[in-house]
């Protein structure tokens, strides 16, 4: 007999008593991981870039940045 398609994350064999995760769910959560990640690494992105060259834009006059430093 053939064993039935896995529905769920993890499929329990009773005879053998082990557990195996169903391989479609593996590559999910694989790929749940690796967006998160991203998502993070984006967000860092956003608020060191983006965020400092705002402030430097608005903070020029006060911190005495030239146009030479503001470049950098």
């Amino acid at each position: 007999m053939s064993s039935p398609a896995p529905t769920g994350f993890i499929d329990a064999q009773a005879a053998a008593g082990t557990e195996t995760m169903n391989p479609r769910a593996r590559r999910f959560l694989a790929r749940l991981t690796g967006v998160t990640a991203g998502g993070m690494f984006i967000d860092g992105y956003v608020f060191a870039v983006i965020g400092v060259t705002i402030a430097l834009r608005t903070f020029q006059a006060e911190l005495g940045v030239d146009a030479f430093w503001l470049g950098i």
